[in-house]
């Protein structure tokens, strides 16, 4: 007697895009799409497109997809386009993240920090770099390593 048994199974279904406390993060396929996400408080539509990092930092890179519609009154339904990315690092699927006004969190409070002071002997640095991390290359024989024969090498 011959029996099989299945050893998993996958269920795959549609939801509906509908925000909880202001905010809504998916996933979906790298494909030309028009979304329409609704249960927002206002009309002020935040959208991220958040499947990239920066090329060897891992850091994000979200890109806002600007020119989402917005319609009702009470509960609000945001409608935007998401075009296939077609480029050769493309993800196969996207993240996306989409707020209202009640769904971005602010800083309860700011603090500014003491001055730096740059001229005491114990803070003493032969050169300091002031770069976006698009700018230097902190790799051994990057353009960062490539200032150290001027200034020496760095203490720490």
């Amino acid at each position: 007697m011959d029996r099989q048994y299945p050893d998993t199974v996958t269920i795959v279904y549609r939801r509906t895009f509908n925000a909880v406390s202001d905010r809504l993060a998916f996933t979906y396929p790298n494909q030309d799409v028009r979304f329409q996400v609704a249960g927002f408080s206002g009309a002020s539509p935040i959208v991220y497109d958040v499947s990239r990092a920066l090329a060897g930092s891992g850091e994000a890179a979200p890109v806002r997809i600007t020119g989402a519609t917005v319609s009702g009154s009470l509960g609000f339904t945001y409608t935007f386009d998401a075009p296939r990315d077609g480029s050769a690092t493309a993800p196969a699927s996207r993240s996306f993240l989409v707020a209202g006004p009640g769904g971005v969190a602010l800083p309860d409070d700011m603090l500014r920090d003491a001055d730096p002071v740059l001229r005491d002997p114990a803070s003493a640095a032969d050169i300091l770099v002031i770069a976006s991390r698009d700018t230097v290359d902190p790799a051994p024989g990057g353009s960062l390593d490539n200032l150290w024969p001027i200034a020496g090498r760095p203490k720490g």
